[in-house]
């Protein structure tokens, strides 16, 4: 069954985040992993960013875990948006086979 990393960040224009998300796409794609961001536009947090980052199953997650740890593409993008954004939480959550 599918597993989704949900986060949610606060801060950031558009026009910062945009760019760092594009390049964070392409890193996780290299491991099979989908990944969408949007804004959030209505409700108390208007403004803020929810990612959703889908892994195939657990072993997908837990591989490309592992991977991330060598993958200097993924510390720089992940450093670069971490000085535009603040992680407010990250929930996981596993897909249900209806």
């Amino acid at each position: 069954m599918p597993v989704s990393a949900i986060s949610f960040y606060k801060g950031g224009t558009v026009e910062d985040v945009t760019p760092l998300a594009s390049r964070m796409k392409a890193v996780l794609r290299k491991y099979g992993i989908d990944y969408q961001l949007s804004r959030l536009q209505t409700g108390q947090n208007v403004g803020e960013w929810l990612v959703v980052v889908r892994y195939a199953d657990w072993t997908a997650f837990a591989r490309a875990q592992d991977g991330f740890g060598d993958d200097p593409d993924h510390r720089q993008v992940i450093t670069e948006i971490s000085r535009h954004v603040t992680l407010m939480r990250r929930e996981l959550a596993v897909d249900l086979d209806l």
